[in-house]
């Protein structure tokens, strides 16, 4: 404890450190105009109206083909797709740890409940269902 009290005395070690902290904290302008942007992405999303997807839903949403098993009989209904559950920030930019040069905010959404039934993890249905969700966030 006392060596490291001394090595923090040394002015160019103080000095290392503090240009470091520099080069790596945000600033509180670029922190601004991303919660500023995070906001409207979560009134977006909240915002969401329901609508029906069809089982193939790959004309609604180009390059996105449902996955189907490899047997014959597979059966997906078509599906609704209303406003998430929750939208929360997550990860370090809600602990202000995010360091330079690349800010990135992590955000977690969650699917309605209304939207998941009890077998989807059968045959891909969850995961179609969760492709289709993420393709309507990103048109919306």
């Amino acid at each position: 404890f006392k060596e490291s009290r001394t090595l923090f005395k040394n002015n160019l070690l103080r000095l290392q450190l503090t240009e470091l902290q520099k080069a790596v904290t945000s600033e509180v302008q670029h922190r601004q105009k991303i919660e500023g942007f995070l906001r409207t992405v979560r009134s977006s999303l909240s915002s969401m109206k329901t609508r029906t997807v069809p089982a193939d839903f790959s004309g609604m949403y180009p390059g996105l083909t449902p996955r189907r098993p490899g047997f014959i009989r597979f059966i997906q209904e078509s599906f609704e797709i209303s406003a998430p559950a929750r939208v929360d920030l997550v990860g370090s930019f809600l602990l202000d740890a995010s360091a330079k040069p690349r800010l990135g905010a992590d955000l977690a959404v969650e699917m309605p409940a209304s939207m998941l039934h009890e077998r989807d993890h059968v045959n891909f249905k969850y995961l179609n269902k969760r492709a289709a969700y993420a393709a309507e966030m990103a048109k919306h």
